[in-house]
């Protein structure tokens, strides 16, 4: 049976302050840090097997999250790979807003439309969640799919991966959760 964990990575600085990050970096703070820890440890309490595939977003949070889980699981950075096809969407000149409240009173078109239809709403100069997910595909940390496609969410088809996404809950909720679009 094939088994794919997917991880958002540890709350970012720009997740403690409420800004919008999209792709833009901002390191983990000692919360995320500790969050990615905890999250090290359960995965090495529940899985049989330690020796899996851990593949993050190139995003400097995604990595560090994954590296510091790899850590927890007794495993070396280097066992750490990055695949672009789950690095964040753009969010264009949206990024490093101060949150949607400022978007709403600087651009109130654009949070209309966001609140709207959020799953096919595009920020400007940004991308829409279809542009970066296409038709549901297996995810595989061995494939390697056309240069042009790129998912935002796995769906597992390979044994054992465990896959941190990024950027897709709130910092409050849990670190481990499916991301299925």
């Amino acid at each position: 049976m094939s088994v794919l964990y997917l991880v958002r990575h540890g709350q970012s600085e720009w997740n403690r302050i409420g800004r919008i990050q999209g792709r833009s970096e901002s390191p983990l703070t000692g919360l995320g840090r500790e969050q990615a820890v905890a999250l090290g440890r359960m995965l090495r309490a529940v899985l049989p097997d330690t020796d899996i595939d851990i593949v993050a977003s190139p995003l400097t949070r995604a990595f560090e999250t994954a590296t510091i889980i790899a850590g927890e699981l007794g495993r070396a950075e280097r066992d750490v790979r990055t695949d672009e096809r789950i690095i964040d969407f753009d969010v264009g000149v949206l990024s490093g807003y101060p949150g949607w409240d400022a978007v709403a009173a600087d651009h109130p078109e654009v949070a209309r439309l966001r609140l709207e239809d959020p799953v096919h709403f595009q920020p400007p100069d940004g991308e829409a969640a279809p542009m970066c997910s296409p038709a549901p595909a297996p995810f595989s940390p061995h494939a390697r799919p056309p240069a042009a496609t790129r998912w935002s969410c796995a769906m597992a088809s390979s044994t054992n991966s465990s896959v941190p996404p990024h950027g897709t809950l709130p910092a409050e909720r849990s670190s481990l959760s499916a991301r299925i679009r």
